[in-house]
């Protein structure tokens, strides 16, 4: 913790996604406080339920970032 780490990889992976989508949608649980914060500070923005079709049940919120900006 407090390594830089997690920002670390998720520059990575959103960098190499933004070559290849549009977007990125994510799925978590409101209980993973780290990890909402984490992903609101790179720009994803909670949705108030699920996108059509991702068949996951188990989780309580939903995350979608647009990838577009990240290119510019």
């Amino acid at each position: 913790q407090g390594l830089g780490i997690s920002e670390k990889l998720m520059e990575t992976a959103l960098s190499f996604a933004s070559t290849h989508y549009k977007s990125c949608y994510l799925e978590t649980n409101h209980d993973l406080k780290v990890a909402c914060i984490l992903y609101e500070k790179f720009g994803f923005k909670l949705l108030n339920s699920p996108i059509s079709g991702s068949g996951h049940f188990a989780m309580n919120a939903w995350y979608l970032k647009d990838l577009e900006v990240v290119n510019q």
